[in-house]
């Protein structure tokens, strides 16, 4: 994988945020919906790595199994 610049990762970064607004936009998406469905798509993808005590802490959230 070849290394880039600190200035070309931020250009990067720049342009991910800018596009994903576009988008957002294009399709009527407001933010906070984005967060809440961003947030959603990790629980979900990712609770399997979290223990039972873990999920037990955070119990009004239903976890997939």
């Amino acid at each position: 994988m070849a290394k880039i610049s600190k200035q070309d990762r931020e250009e990067i970064n720049a342009q991910k945020k800018e596009l994903a607004k576009y988008i957002m936009n294009k399709i009527g998406m407001k933010y906070n919906e984005f967060i809440e469905a961003a947030e959603a798509l990790l629980i979900n993808e990712y609770s399997g790595i979290l223990t039972t005590e873990e999920k037990q802490k955070f119990n009004k959230i239903i976890f997939a199994n």
